[in-house]
């Protein structure tokens, strides 16, 4: 019977470049100084491994055996629990699925290449990994500022994209995890499109490009105090911005600005063909961001909705259209 990896393991996963290897860096240095398990998984794609004749199966095995064996022994020597897995088939669903069925904690990775004959549609191993992984994901461009942090040289710096959605409170909650690792210096960063806020604040036109001072201040203070809530005691820089181009363009100049070592994001985990034609802001960032970046998913969110009770009493309007007399009948 196969044995099950303890719960809170950390995965990386390797393809053994030299970007991996920076991100088993992280990896091996978080898991030693959270105390878990590392587990690192090397993913052979099936479409390079014969499937006829056992002998040369073999022979494409061995050397990714052998190589995972040297890296596991490297990761090893900086301290922690270190153990190799060896996976066929494609790499981002093995992946997934190595930390689905350990019960992962974090999967760490770095920039991967594209799946053989992918199309642009499909993404980076990486994009993909994130975007369909049950766990936090964290994309490695760098292991400096990590390994400066985890040495206790200086506070790791957050940008964490903040929406008020399910996922991004997903994603504040998940800066947790960071700061019990070590001190971090966080800003929560929130976007708002100056047409939509003036209508609900019921600002007639002249629309400016910037915010009014009073909504400014209102808009703060709401990312404030929710944020406070999630985050608990400690403080965070808050950040609140109109923008009128792409999200993921926003928010790499606020996370630039902020020298953030790390951008923080929810993600949807919407399909193949929403992704394409509504965009997505977690792979916008992932594909173009300098700097390091997690996808946190929202089922990871230790916050549980409240139980509704039982409803007495329903307010329906009609303005005697029939689509306004159709909501009668449905109250």
């Amino acid at each position: 019977m196969k044995s099950r990896k303890p719960l809170g393991t950390i995965v990386h996963g390797s393809d053994f470049s030299g970007n991996a290897r920076l991100a088993g860096n992280v990896a091996a240095a978080l898991a030693a100084k959270l105390l878990k398990p590392l587990s690192v998984v090397h993913v052979v794609d099936d479409a390079s491994v014969p499937r006829s004749r056992a002998t040369s199966r073999g022979a494409v095995l061995r050397p990714a055996k052998s190589a995972l064996r040297i890296e596991e022994a490297r990761l090893r020597k900086r301290g922690g629990t270190v153990r190799g897995e060896l996976r066929v088939g494609r790499p981002d669903e093995a992946l997934v699925a190595a930390a689905r069925e350990s019960g992962a904690s974090l999967l760490v990775l770095s920039s991967l290449g594209r799946r053989p004959a992918g199309s642009w549609l499909m993404g980076t191993v990486s994009e993909r990994t994130a975007e369909s992984s049950p766990v936090p994901t964290l994309v490695v461009r760098s292991d400096a500022p990590f390994e400066a942090w985890l040495q206790g040289e200086r506070p790791l710096r957050v940008f964490v994209a903040f929406d008020f959605s399910v996922t991004s409170e997903a994603a504040v909650e998940w800066v947790r995890s960071l700061l019990a690792a070590g001190p971090c210096e966080v800003t929560v960063g929130h976007l708002n499109w100056p047409p939509e806020v003036r209508e609900r604040f019921g600002i007639a036109p002249p629309w400016a490009l910037e915010n009014p001072p009073a909504v400014q201040r209102v808009l703060e203070q709401r990312v404030r105090e929710r944020v406070a809530v999630l985050l608990g005691r400690h403080d965070a820089r808050v950040s609140v911005r109109p923008s009128w181009e792409r999200p993921d363009f926003a928010l790499m100049a606020m996370a630039k600005e902020a020298e953030a070592d790390l951008i923080v994001v929810g993600t949807r985990q919407r399909d193949l063909l929403s992704r394409a034609f509504e965009g997505s802001v977690s792979r916008g960032l992932l594909r173009n961001a300098a700097v390091s970046v997690a996808c946190v998913p929202s089922p990871v969110s230790a916050r549980r909705l409240p139980r509704v009770g039982p409803v007495r009493r329903i307010l329906v309007t009609t303005d005697f259209s029939p689509a306004g007399n159709l909501a009668i009948a449905w109250a």
